[in-house]
């Protein structure tokens, strides 16, 4: 929780303008840098989501980002970095995105777990054509 207090500052984190981002400039001799430091970002920044998850939005460190789709649940882009929340979305009341007349968390982390599947396997194509 120090380490956390100490480096995130809520005007860093809400106006994430910089594009100092480490994991997007690498070549073979700094992969494992790079690495490193994309790790240790992520994971810092995941940590702080799930911290603040309770929170109401304007006491969020971290700010959802808005328009970009309700499926899935909650999104966040930070230091270059999507973070993606799954849970399911109410719609209206007693209408869910997933559970139809009630929420349905499950299967909103099934869907997620099929989108990363999708794209590791876009990843190794593209890697291949490489």
């Amino acid at each position: 929780d120090d380490m956390l207090n100490n480096v995130i500052d809520s005007s860093t984190v809400k106006d994430d303008q910089s594009t100092n981002y480490p994991w997007l400039e690498y070549n073979s001799e700094n992969i494992e840098e790079v690495s490193r430091s994309f790790t240790s970002t992520a994971e810092l920044y995941g940590k702080t989501i799930i911290m603040e998850k309770h929170l109401p939005e304007w006491q969020k460190s971290i700010l959802s980002i808005e328009n970009n789709g309700l499926a899935g649940g909650v999104k966040y882009i930070v230091r270059g970095i999507f973070f993606k929340f799954a849970e399911d979305v109410k719609m209206s009341p007693g209408n869910w995105i997933y559970g139809k007349e009630k929420r349905d968390d499950e299967s909103s982390i099934k869907a997620l777990s099929h989108e990363i599947k999708s794209l590791s396997k876009l990843w190794d194509l593209r890697s291949e054509e490489q």
